[in-house]
Order: C-alpha cells, then structure tokens, then sequence
C-alpha cells in the first residue's frame, strides 16, 4: 500500500503562526497597569469603603475597654422611707475619689452623670434598704457604687474608690411637746402677763436627739429683730410669730411653725443724777489697832445711775439712801497709795451709767 501521510516538500520550510501582532514596549508597559475604566471603577469604591473603613477603626478604638483617670465625684444616701433618717456620716464632704473602666466611648457618655444636678443634690444617690435596722454602719464604697444603674447600665465598672468605706446613720422620728417662750434678751423686757396662742407647740426629730434632751422642752418666739418692738412700753399683739427650737439642728419639724403673741412690756428704765454719795471704809476685824486708813473722796456727786422706774422714784424721793464702801484689806501693802473702785449700795436693779469714773485713792498706814 502506499504511504499517503503529509510530508514537507523537501526544499519548503515550516511556517510560524502568527496569531497575534507584537506588543511594542509602551503597549506591554501599559498592560502593567489598570486601565481608565478600571481606574474609574477602583475611585468609585473607594469613595465609599474608604469612610466604611475609617468608621470601622474609630468604633473598634472606642470600644476598646480602657481605665480613666481619677474623678471626685458627689454622693448621698437616698431614703425610701419618710419615717426614718438616713444620713451620710462619712465621708464628711461627701465626696468621693474613683477610677472607671469600660469603653472609651461609655466613659466619654457617663461624664455628665457624675457632675452635681442643678438642683444641688449629689451626682451619685446611694439607696438604703426599706428593712435596715436604725443605728450606725458602715458598707463597702466599691460595692455599693458598682451596684448603681448609672455604672451598670451603661457597661461601665468602678475600678477603685476612696474611701473604701462608707458610714451612714440611720434613726427613727420622735414626736415631743415643746412650751413656746420669748427669747432670753426679748423676756427681759416683758412681765410674766405675756402669752402666746398656742402656748405649745409639737416637736418632731431624731429620736436618738430628743432622747438627750431634758424632760420639759421649749421653743422660742422669733422676734429679736423687730423693729417695731423696741419702743414698745405697753401691751402689744403680735400674729404669725416664726417659732424656733435653740438647738438648731437638721430633720427638725415644728408644728404649728407660728403662733400669735400678747406681748406685756415691763415700763423701760429711767436715768437719775444722785446728787451725793457718801463713801464709807469697811476695815477687817482689829484693823484699826495697828493701821490707820485715809482716802478721798469722801463723796460722790452727780452720781447718774439707771434702772426700772419704780426704783428710781426711791432715789427721787431720797426714800433709798445709796452709799459706796471702800473695802480695805489687810494684805494691801503699807505706806503705798492704792486705788480701787468702791462697791456702790443701790436699789435692785439700778446701776451706774458710768462705773469707771468712780475711784478711790487711798493709803494704809502702820500705826
């Protein structure tokens, strides 16, 4: 049979295919690098995964858990109960020193719950169970603060605080019966006509207070700063007095808060010029056998002395005789002159206007 394959005429070279051109230099060069419409593209999704991007950063960092620094924050205690007292004992500024650690996204939120409220309570209210028992105690600053809403709510701990401790009172109310007066510098001025409507008043405080405290109680009638009353030498009525305990102290209700007065003033005292005073010596026992005593002045003149009007009509009247006696004492030194004020003789509640002006001299001499 014979051979009918394909052979290459002998003297015929084979020929390359040549499917494609030759890239020149600058045509493989920009082969190496995106094209316009691709370039385009890339710029399109860029201009939104870019800020995608950015965003994704920022929230990872704010919410990467972090410890600030220390912060004085304000805290009180809170009563549920209106039956009871629940105070702050310590510390004594209610203030309190703490570290946080959260997000930094929640620190930067809670900032402006630990500021003090405008109202002036405290930044942190502490709650006390319904079912404490009254008396003093102390708890744990670290626990009870990270047991607040304010913290837990928003994925925040407390880290440290100091102190570390927390003391807090706790008392119950007691209601007593108080007399209402008028206030010690007014009652000098007033007779014992004086009334007030009602006479008394309820008093209701710390139980462990009104437990110190005497068995009759008392409040004063507040009107030390009126005006009006000064002059006043008659009976006088006074409605809607403001009524006060002395012992000023906080959880203190009176009840009624005021009362009507029926004041009675004392008539107001009179000045008098004594026209003359004798002065007397008044010597220990035995004195005059081995001393002897001269001094001047014998007398006094134009003594002005004052008090209530009853007793300085004794004086106009000469029905009072007054006298000054220089007491002399065996200790005073012999052979030199002394001074002393003399003790003036005269009636109850009258005195001098000027005391200091009323001087003996006098010397004790050995015999």
């Amino acid at each position: 049979m014979a051979d009918t394959s394909l052979k290459p005429a002998p003297d015929s070279k084979p020929h390359r295919l040549d499917y494609a051109p030759s890239l020149t230099f600058a045509q493989r060069f920009a082969r190496r690098f995106p094209s316009g419409e691709q370039l385009l593209d890339f710029l399109k999704t860029l201009v939104w995964v870019a800020p995608l991007t950015l965003l994704i950063w920022v929230y990872a960092e704010r919410e990467q858990s972090v410890v600030g620094p220390e912060i004085s924050v304000s805290i009180d205690v809170d009563n549920s109960d209106p039956n009871r007292i629940v105070t702050l004992r310590g510390p004594a500024d209610k203030n309190v020193i703490i570290t946080l650690s959260g997000p930094r996204a929640k620190l930067d939120q809670i900032q402006p719950l630990l500021q003090p409220q405008r109202n002036g309570k405290a930044a942190l209210i502490i709650p006390i169970e319904a079912q404490a028992s009254p008396g003093p105690r102390d708890v744990q600053t670290l626990k009870v603060l990270n047991e607040l809403a304010t913290f837990k709510d928003n994925g925040v701990t407390v880290k440290s605080a100091q102190p570390s401790k927390l003391f807090i009172d706790i008392d119950t109310f007691e209601e007593r019966t108080a007399v209402v007066k008028p206030s010690p510098e007014l009652a000098k001025l007033l007779s014992d006509q004086t009334t007030f409507t009602p006479d008394k008043v309820k008093i209701r405080g710390p139980k462990s207070l009104m437990q110190t405290q005497p068995k009759e109680l008392f409040v004063y009638a507040d009107l030390d700063n009126r005006e009006d009353l000064k002059n006043k030498t008659e009976k006088f009525p006074v409605d809607n007095v403001a009524v006060y305990w002395p012992i000023r102290r906080e959880n203190i209700q009176i009840t009624p808060a005021t009362v009507s007065a029926a004041l009675d003033f004392k008539p107001r005292n009179k000045t008098f010029s004594i026209p003359y005073i004798p002065v007397n010596k008044e010597l220990p026992p035995d004195f005059d056998k081995d001393f002897t005593v001269s001094y001047s002045p014998s007398s006094f003149r134009n003594v002005e002395v004052t008090g209530p009007s009853e007793q300085i009509e004794l004086l106009q009247k000469d029905i009072f005789k007054c006298k000054a006696v220089l007491e002399i004492s065996s200790l005073d030194p012999n052979d030199v002159p002394q001074r002393k004020a003399p003790r003036f003789l005269l009636p109850p509640n009258v005195t001098l206007l000027k005391p200091g002006e009323y001087i003996c001299d006098y010397t004790k001499t050995t015999k």
